[in-house]
């Protein structure tokens, strides 16, 4: 499998956007997008495929964690192991000295994402009442404790 990350850039939107529109009840839209990626902390990424756009991580820098604020892989390339390096790269980031943990957080109803992240090595809180209408879960990857050592 030839799997690429690297920055979105502009002309990465379109994919990002059917990507976006066929992962999630509620996808955000370009305006969204465009305000979410305009920070000064945020990292947009994206997996290729032999070229095509197949996934795609968004994730704030703090000083001692990363927070995934998206993360989909297109449903044609789901259970080929993409979101799995997708996930792999971004744990790579992490230093015992800098940044120790992941968290990222998925509405009650995201099945597949619950059971995805918990694979993954994630554990999970329940935020009550974090939507309008719905709790969340936060999911959180910690640098395991051997690696300090």
């Amino acid at each position: 499998m030839n799997l690429h990350t690297r920055f979105m850039i502009r002309r990465d939107i379109e994919s990002f956007m059917e990507i976006e529109r066929l992962c999630f009840r509620y996808p955000w839209d370009e305006a969204t997008f465009n305000d979410h990626v305009r920070q000064m902390n945020c990292a947009p990424m994206v997996t290729e495929l032999d070229g095509n756009v197949v996934g795609y991580y968004i994730y704030e820098l703090y000083k001692r964690h990363f927070e995934i604020t998206n993360f989909a892989v297109h449903p044609d390339y789901w259970r080929r192991g993409i979101g799995t390096e997708m996930t792999r790269k971004l744990k790579l980031k992490l230093s015992p000295i800098r940044r120790t943990k992941i968290e990222i957080v998925c509405d009650e109803f995201n099945t597949n994402a619950h059971l995805f992240w918990r694979a993954m090595g994630f554990t999970a809180e329940v935020l009550r009442d974090f939507y309008e209408a719905a709790d969340a879960y936060r999911f959180e990857y910690r640098l395991p404790v051997e690696v300090y050592v």
